[in-house]
Order: C-alpha cells, then sequence, then structure tokens
C-alpha cells in the first residue's frame, strides 16, 4: 500500500481464514540508531477479536518478527514455515 525506502512499509490484507470478516494493516517503520536499523512494527486490524485472538496474534507477530524476520535479515536464512 505505501513503501518509503529505508523509512516504511505498509500493508493492508483481509484475514479471510478467522472464522469473522477481519481485515488488517501492518506498519513497519525503519529509523537509524547509533548506526543500526531499528525496526518499528504496529498493526491494526478491523473486526471482531477476541482475548484468545489477541493472544495468538500476539505469539505470532513475536514469532515472525523476532525468529523468522531476524534469522532472514541477519543470516539470510529463509523462513521454512508453511503460514497457509
Amino acid at each position: 500500500l505505501e513503501y518509503r525506502p529505508n523509512e516504511l512499509v505498509r500493508v493492508e490484507e483481509p484475514m479471510g481464514t478467522l472464522p469473522t470478516p477481519r481485515a488488517g494493516m501492518h506498519l513497519y517503520r525503519l529509523s537509524d540508531r547509533d548506526g543500526k536499523t531499528c525496526l518499528r512494527f504496529s498493526y491494526q486490524g478491523l473486526g471482531v477479536f477476541g482475548p484468545e485472538d489477541e493472544a495468538c496474534m500476539s505469539s505470532g507477530w513475536g514469532e515472525l518478527l523476532n525468529t523468522h524476520f531476524r534469522a532472514w535479515v541477519e543470516e539470510g536464512k529463509k523462513c521454512s514455515v508453511q503460514m497457509f
């Protein structure tokens, strides 16, 4: 949806695999912090989300960013997890 090199990536998507209609927007902000790249991530969802959904999404985003994305950026490793 929006891309600014070395600064911002914004993605919107439907979340069709969930029981009720939902949509989401991910925002990745990049900045320099003492010569290192800092990534700030945020997510906004539209639809009905309960406590179980929030816990699942929180752990899922944590795994995606802290494990798979970090390994790809720092070591060039591709994600081996099937998302769908």
